[in-house]
Protein backbone atom coordinates (compact mmCIF):
# COMPACT_ATOMS: atom_id res chain seq x y z
CA UNK A 1 0.00 0.00 0.00
CA UNK A 2 0.79 3.44 -0.33
CA UNK A 3 0.52 6.51 2.12
CA UNK A 4 -0.28 9.90 1.20
CA UNK A 5 0.36 12.87 3.08
CA UNK A 6 -1.55 16.06 1.52
CA UNK A 7 -2.27 19.64 2.72
CA UNK A 8 -4.50 22.02 1.08
CA UNK A 9 -5.40 25.81 1.98
CA UNK A 10 -8.13 28.23 1.28
CA UNK A 11 -9.32 31.72 2.38
CA UNK A 12 -12.52 32.07 3.38
CA UNK A 13 -14.59 35.68 3.62
CA UNK A 14 -15.42 34.50 7.42
CA UNK A 15 -14.66 32.16 10.13
CA UNK A 16 -17.64 29.09 9.54
CA UNK A 17 -19.82 28.07 12.70
CA UNK A 18 -18.35 24.42 12.34
CA UNK A 19 -16.84 22.22 9.48
CA UNK A 20 -17.60 18.61 8.47
CA UNK A 21 -14.39 16.82 6.50
CA UNK A 22 -15.49 13.86 4.31
CA UNK A 23 -19.36 13.78 5.05
CA UNK A 24 -20.09 9.99 4.80
CA UNK A 25 -16.84 8.92 5.80
CA UNK A 26 -15.43 7.57 2.40
CA UNK A 27 -12.00 8.04 2.54
CA UNK A 28 -9.51 5.78 5.14
CA UNK A 29 -7.96 8.54 6.49
CA UNK A 30 -6.57 9.48 9.99
CA UNK A 31 -7.06 13.48 10.94
CA UNK A 32 -5.28 15.41 12.41
CA UNK A 33 -7.41 18.82 13.12
CA UNK A 34 -6.58 21.45 16.03
CA UNK A 35 -10.97 22.26 15.40
CA UNK A 36 -11.98 24.84 17.90
CA UNK A 37 -14.33 24.18 21.09
CA UNK A 38 -17.18 26.28 19.77
CA UNK A 39 -16.57 24.83 16.22
CA UNK A 40 -17.12 21.17 17.56
CA UNK A 41 -20.03 22.24 19.75
CA UNK A 42 -21.88 23.17 16.84
CA UNK A 43 -20.87 20.51 14.66
CA UNK A 44 -22.12 18.29 17.58
CA UNK A 45 -25.36 19.92 16.89
CA UNK A 46 -25.61 20.81 13.69
CA UNK A 47 -24.07 18.62 11.25
CA UNK A 48 -26.38 16.35 9.12
CA UNK A 49 -23.16 13.52 8.89
CA UNK A 50 -23.18 11.32 11.47
CA UNK A 51 -19.55 10.60 11.41
CA UNK A 52 -18.90 14.11 11.91
CA UNK A 53 -21.38 14.39 14.93
CA UNK A 54 -19.31 11.37 16.34
CA UNK A 55 -15.67 12.91 15.50
CA UNK A 56 -16.91 15.99 17.23
CA UNK A 57 -18.49 14.05 20.23
CA UNK A 58 -14.72 11.94 20.58
CA UNK A 59 -13.26 15.49 20.12
CA UNK A 60 -14.99 17.49 23.01
CA UNK A 61 -14.39 14.44 25.18
CA UNK A 62 -10.72 14.70 24.81
CA UNK A 63 -10.91 18.09 25.56
CA UNK A 64 -12.77 17.45 28.74
CA UNK A 65 -13.81 21.55 29.72
CA UNK A 66 -17.24 21.78 31.42
CA UNK A 67 -18.05 23.58 28.85
CA UNK A 68 -17.17 20.35 26.69
CA UNK A 69 -18.79 18.30 29.09
CA UNK A 70 -21.93 19.88 29.37
CA UNK A 71 -22.13 19.88 25.33
CA UNK A 72 -22.22 16.51 25.51
CA UNK A 73 -24.52 15.78 28.02
CA UNK A 74 -27.19 17.88 26.75
CA UNK A 75 -26.82 16.00 23.45
CA UNK A 76 -27.35 12.81 25.06
CA UNK A 77 -30.01 13.58 26.84
CA UNK A 78 -31.89 15.77 24.01
CA UNK A 79 -31.30 13.66 20.68
CA UNK A 80 -32.41 10.59 19.85
CA UNK A 81 -29.22 10.51 17.38
CA UNK A 82 -27.81 8.37 20.32
CA UNK A 83 -29.58 6.62 21.43
CA UNK A 84 -29.25 7.11 24.90
CA UNK A 85 -32.52 7.08 25.83
CA UNK A 86 -33.67 4.44 24.11
CA UNK A 87 -34.81 1.05 25.97
CA UNK A 88 -34.12 -2.40 24.21
CA UNK A 89 -37.21 -4.94 24.86
CA UNK A 90 -35.25 -8.08 23.21
CA UNK A 91 -32.68 -8.91 20.91
CA UNK A 92 -33.67 -10.37 17.73
CA UNK A 93 -32.28 -13.65 16.57
CA UNK A 94 -32.40 -15.89 13.65
CA UNK A 95 -31.29 -19.17 13.31
CA UNK A 96 -29.40 -19.11 16.28
CA UNK A 97 -27.62 -15.71 15.50
CA UNK A 98 -28.46 -12.14 17.00
CA UNK A 99 -28.90 -9.84 14.27
CA UNK A 100 -30.34 -6.77 15.99
CA UNK A 101 -32.90 -5.41 18.74
CA UNK A 102 -36.58 -4.42 19.18
CA UNK A 103 -36.98 -1.14 21.09
CA UNK A 104 -39.91 -1.10 23.65
CA UNK A 105 -41.40 1.55 21.39
CA UNK A 106 -41.51 -1.20 18.32
CA UNK A 107 -38.65 -0.11 16.60
CA UNK A 108 -36.27 -2.82 15.22
CA UNK A 109 -32.44 -1.93 15.06
CA UNK A 110 -30.70 -4.32 12.50
CA UNK A 111 -26.83 -5.57 13.40
CA UNK A 112 -24.72 -7.64 12.81
CA UNK A 113 -23.52 -8.26 15.71
CA UNK A 114 -25.37 -7.08 19.64
CA UNK A 115 -23.10 -6.17 22.11
CA UNK A 116 -24.78 -5.89 25.68
CA UNK A 117 -23.61 -3.79 28.39
CA UNK A 118 -26.20 -5.05 30.82
CA UNK A 119 -25.35 -8.01 33.17
CA UNK A 120 -25.69 -11.91 32.25
CA UNK A 121 -28.73 -12.06 33.76
CA UNK A 122 -30.54 -9.53 31.83
CA UNK A 123 -29.15 -10.07 28.57
CA UNK A 124 -29.31 -13.67 28.85
CA UNK A 125 -32.57 -14.55 30.62
CA UNK A 126 -34.82 -11.57 29.76
CA UNK A 127 -33.45 -10.07 26.25
CA UNK A 128 -32.72 -13.48 25.06
CA UNK A 129 -35.34 -16.37 25.28
CA UNK A 130 -33.57 -18.63 27.10
CA UNK A 131 -34.73 -21.18 24.37
CA UNK A 132 -32.15 -20.07 21.72
CA UNK A 133 -29.65 -20.94 24.65
CA UNK A 134 -27.77 -24.73 26.04
CA UNK A 135 -29.50 -25.81 28.61
CA UNK A 136 -26.15 -26.04 30.65
CA UNK A 137 -25.47 -22.44 29.20
CA UNK A 138 -28.80 -21.01 31.07
CA UNK A 139 -28.33 -23.20 34.22
CA UNK A 140 -24.60 -21.77 34.64
CA UNK A 141 -26.51 -18.14 34.32
CA UNK A 142 -29.41 -18.49 37.12
CA UNK A 143 -26.69 -19.16 39.41
CA UNK A 144 -24.51 -16.48 38.96
CA UNK A 145 -24.92 -14.68 42.39
CA UNK A 146 -25.06 -10.97 41.59
CA UNK A 147 -25.91 -10.04 45.13
CA UNK A 148 -23.70 -6.82 46.28
CA UNK A 149 -21.70 -6.64 48.99
CA UNK A 150 -21.50 -2.66 49.56
CA UNK A 151 -22.84 0.17 50.52
CA UNK A 152 -22.74 3.59 49.10
CA UNK A 153 -22.93 7.08 51.10
CA UNK A 154 -23.21 11.05 49.35
CA UNK A 155 -21.34 13.55 51.35
CA UNK A 156 -21.26 17.46 50.96
CA UNK A 157 -17.95 18.85 50.85
CA UNK A 158 -16.64 22.50 51.16
CA UNK A 159 -14.30 22.17 48.86
CA UNK A 160 -13.43 19.68 45.64
CA UNK A 161 -9.49 17.54 46.68
CA UNK A 162 -6.62 19.51 45.79
CA UNK A 163 -4.68 16.06 44.31
CA UNK A 164 -1.29 16.04 44.62
CA UNK A 165 -0.81 14.47 41.41
CA UNK A 166 -2.32 17.10 39.43
CA UNK A 167 -3.44 20.04 41.72
CA UNK A 168 -6.66 22.17 41.37
CA UNK A 169 -9.98 22.67 43.48
CA UNK A 170 -11.85 23.98 40.42
CA UNK A 171 -13.27 21.11 38.61
CA UNK A 172 -11.09 19.73 35.83
CA UNK A 173 -10.75 16.23 34.59
CA UNK A 174 -9.34 14.87 37.53
CA UNK A 175 -12.50 15.36 39.41
CA UNK A 176 -14.00 13.19 36.56
CA UNK A 177 -12.91 9.90 37.13
CA UNK A 178 -13.01 7.50 39.91
CA UNK A 179 -10.95 7.68 43.40
CA UNK A 180 -9.77 4.81 45.13
CA UNK A 181 -9.03 4.95 48.58
CA UNK A 182 -6.71 1.81 49.81
CA UNK A 183 -3.48 1.86 51.65
CA UNK A 184 -1.60 0.08 48.90
CA UNK A 185 -2.61 -1.74 45.79
CA UNK A 186 -1.81 -5.33 47.29
CA UNK A 187 -4.27 -4.04 49.73
CA UNK A 188 -7.30 -3.84 47.32
CA UNK A 189 -6.56 -7.66 46.28
CA UNK A 190 -6.68 -8.49 49.59
CA UNK A 191 -9.94 -6.65 49.97
CA UNK A 192 -11.54 -8.92 46.87
CA UNK A 193 -10.28 -11.82 48.67
CA UNK A 194 -12.33 -11.44 51.65
CA UNK A 195 -15.47 -10.75 49.86
CA UNK A 196 -14.41 -13.44 47.38
CA UNK A 197 -14.44 -16.35 50.35
CA UNK A 198 -17.97 -14.42 52.07
CA UNK A 199 -16.13 -12.58 54.76
CA UNK A 200 -16.16 -9.06 55.15
CA UNK A 201 -12.90 -7.41 53.91
CA UNK A 202 -10.54 -6.47 57.00
CA UNK A 203 -9.20 -3.90 54.92
CA UNK A 204 -11.63 -2.33 53.32
CA UNK A 205 -11.43 -0.08 50.01
CA UNK A 206 -13.39 2.86 49.34
CA UNK A 207 -14.37 3.80 45.82
CA UNK A 208 -15.43 7.52 45.26
CA UNK A 209 -16.65 9.43 42.34
CA UNK A 210 -17.93 13.50 42.19
CA UNK A 211 -20.80 13.74 40.25
CA UNK A 212 -21.05 17.56 41.15
CA UNK A 213 -17.53 18.35 38.77
CA UNK A 214 -19.93 16.98 36.02
CA UNK A 215 -23.44 17.99 37.11
CA UNK A 216 -23.24 20.40 39.26
CA UNK A 217 -27.18 20.81 39.71
CA UNK A 218 -26.64 17.62 41.87
CA UNK A 219 -25.51 19.87 44.36
CA UNK A 220 -26.11 23.15 46.29
CA UNK A 221 -24.34 26.32 44.72
CA UNK A 222 -20.26 26.00 46.30
CA UNK A 223 -20.62 22.58 47.76
CA UNK A 224 -18.94 19.89 45.41
CA UNK A 225 -20.45 16.26 46.17
CA UNK A 226 -18.34 13.08 46.76
CA UNK A 227 -20.18 9.33 46.13
CA UNK A 228 -18.58 7.10 48.28
CA UNK A 229 -18.85 3.28 48.07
Amino acid sequence: GSTVVSSCGRRLPAKPRWMSFDPGNWILKKLQLKVPKDMLIAQLQHDPDSMGRIYAAEALGEIGSLEAVASLRQALEQETFWGVQAEVARILVRDGRAEGVALADGTELRARQVASNADAQVTFLKLLDPKELAKEFVAAVRAIDSSSPVFKINVALSELPDFLARPGKEPRPQHCGTVHLAATLDGIERAYDDAKYGRPSQEPVIECTLPSAVDPTVAPPGRPLIAAT
